[in-house]
């Protein structure tokens, strides 16, 4: 028989200082400086967008965050962006007050449950999730929500009506702000078994959970067609009814475990190794297993719900993390898989508190206080450390590229990419319009070919295999300039490619690599850069990819400059390509810049 949780935290745990509103205040205000001013990824762009204008995101399409964004989109801010980072800094800060909640349940100490808060706090892949444009930060408040409810059940032996409501309302929602909140699929069982484990007014409970459930559900689908603006992006896919938004929401042709696919001979990077890096290694992995096997034991002997909710929870996040493969090994793989390590650290938190509870009671009282203080070191620190990582207040990096893409983008030009940052936050024109390119790896899928592609390429009949081979060759054959990346420039005999900026051109008629238009690249970068103020994060893997970007758009002005002998800019072309391949806000970018520009306005000498 399962044993009730009747632990009630002693009295001095009761004072203001101890409650867990304290430390998910502090998280918050020590936050607020941090805010994005810009997306730093393209499914932020595409948030952004989707909040301005309308419109369906990408699958699963993430109906409750989209509905939310398009009330926080109105707050009197200065930057769309950090419109819609302030509501999940709150998110992110409500979850330390949660994960602090439930502790309290399970009987934790209020300096134990505090110092397990502060570290999820400051945890760096979820404290820039509260900072940042996206919709991890309200799912993980979401999954932390359902484990403290678990945790609040597992101390009584009576339900109300309340209760029952709520464990209905609560996974209705977790399931429309994003799939990740499945994995806490232990704890909402563990909390529907002890709902209707009484069996007087089972049935009873059982429609009070059930009909919430259904109606969030229902009223999530019935958001989602609201969405619908008939343009994309960002309105992917032409849902007309039930059926749609089922197969939009479950990746039907997108690829529902495309997540876990890696490609046959690449080395693929998983989500455990990326929570082995975020831990600090292999001692941080052997601690954080340590708190979590230790915590797992206490919940077991305090109240089995409570463990098989806890525990199982972690468990089924860490299989999902070993399962979350990319391939290839690179920074921006982990940056993607980072975003995803909150659905460890919330329960690992959970667990973590428990195990320092365990160790408060051991000790004696005249230990405690020393070992207080010197266990608040462990925030303080894990802070200071991770505020250069997280910080995105001065980080205009997308919105520069945006910028650089509309002006070096030709109007007649077919463009194509397969870059997140291209397809979802598209380029910003001279005129304050956007432009999206096709996106190459969705040409496999009918829904693009048949909703989106019309609307983002009007002049362009895709091929019925909808191959990017078959794409390219058909517009090509056809006389038209395709742009692409300047990562891939297309390789078969009969096509040239001419680097434009961050841009390749790829046409039937000869012409060569680099051309006056690659100098004329160099120059708009550098009248673009000054907004960078005080440059990027160099940290952040997008900015560092980015960076090479515009690194490789001035190497080429820089070897169009060594052709025509042009000696002084073509050195200060070369030297400004170092700088901004570094990535780094303390590079001389910034005085080769005007430098450069100087240089070519003056007269050009006899050669």
């Amino acid at each position: 028989m399962e044993r009730s949780l009747r632990l009630t935290a002693p009295a001095r745990d009761d004072g203001l200082l101890a409650h867990p509103w304290l430390p998910g205040a502090a998280v918050f205000l020590l936050s607020l400086p941090l805010l994005a001013v810009a997306p730093l990824n393209g499914d932020a762009g595409e948030q952004i967008l989707a909040a301005l204008q309308g419109g369906v995101r990408h699958p699963p399409g993430f109906v409750l965050q989209s509905l939310a964004d398009r009330l926080f989109i109105l707050l009197p801010l200065p930057h769309p962006a950090t419109r819609l980072a302030l509501p999940n800094l709150v998110a992110h800060a409500a979850t330390v007050v949660a994960l602090g909640c439930a502790l309290r349940s399970a009987g934790v100490h209020a300096p134990p449950r505090t110092l397990a808060a502060l570290v999820y706090g400051f945890f760096p892949p979820t404290w820039a999730m509260g900072v940042q444009v996206e919709v991890f930060a309200g799912a993980f408040l979401l999954s932390a929500l359902v484990l403290a409810q678990a945790a609040a059940l597992a101390t009584r032996t009576a339900y109300s009506a309340r209760d029952a409501v709520g464990v209905g309302l609560l996974v209705a929602a977790a399931a429309g702000q994003h799939p990740i909140t499945v994995l806490t699929a232990p704890a909402f069982l563990a909390s529907a078994w002890l709902l209707l484990r009484p069996a007087a007014g089972r049935a009873r409970r059982l429609a009070q959970m059930a009909v919430p459930f259904l109606a969030g559900v229902a009223f999530c689908a019935w958001g989602m067609l609201q969405l619908r603006r008939g343009v994309a992006p960002p309105d992917w896919g032409n849902l007309q009814d039930l059926g749609d938004v089922a197969g939009h929401v479950l990746r039907q042709e997108y690829g529902t475990l495309t997540l876990s696919s890696v490609a046959p001979g690449a080395s693929p990077l998983s989500g455990l190794e990326v929570l082995g890096g975020a831990l600090g290694g292999a001692w941080g992995v052997v601690a954080a297993a340590a708190c979590c096997v230790v915590g797992a034991v206490v919940a077991w002997r305090r109240s089995r719900v409570l463990a098989v909710a806890v525990a199982g929870t972690l468990v089924l996040a860490l299989v999902f993390l070993a399962a979350a493969q990319l391939p290839g090994r690179d920074d921006d793989k982990a940056e993607a898989l980072e975003r995803l390590l909150g659905a460890a650290a919330v329960p690992g938190a959970l667990l973590a508190g428990l195990a320092l509870d365990a160790a408060w009671r051991a000790v004696g009282a005249r230990w405690r206080l020393p070992g207080v203080l010197a266990a608040a070191a462990a925030p303080v620190l894990l802070a200071v450390h991770a505020v250069p990582k997280v910080d995105a207040s001065r980080d205009q990096t997308l919105t520069v590229h945006a910028r650089y893409l509309g002006a070096m983008l030709p109007a007649e030009a077919f463009w194509v990419s397969d870059q997140d940052t291209d397809v979802l936050w598209g380029a910003e024109l001279p005129d304050g319009t956007r432009r999206f390119p096709v996106a190459e790896g969705l040409l496999g899928t009918s829904w693009y070919l048949d909703s989106a592609l019309p609307v983002v390429e009007p002049r362009l009949h895709a091929p019925p295999q909808g191959t990017l081979k078959g794409l390219v060759r058909g517009v090509l054959a056809a006389g038209h300039v395709v742009a692409r990346p300047s990562e891939g420039p297309w390789a078969a005999p009969d096509v040239h490619a001419e680097v434009r900026g961050p841009l390749v051109l790829l046409t039937r008629a000869p012409r060569p690599l680099v051309t006056e238009q690659s100098l004329r690249g160099a120059l708009v970068l550098c009248q673009l850069l000054p907004a960078l103020e005080g440059g990027p994060r160099a940290q952040h893997p997008l900015n560092r990819h980015l960076w090479r970007t515009w690194a490789r758009a001035v190497d080429a002005a820089a070897q169009w400059l060594d052709g025509e002998a042009r000696v002084e800019p073509a050195l200060t072309a070369h030297a400004l390509a170092r700088a901004l391949e570094q990535a780094d806000a303390s590079a001389p970018w910034k005085d080769l810049c005007p430098r450069l520009t100087q240089q070519l306005s003056a007269p050009v000498p006899p050669r």
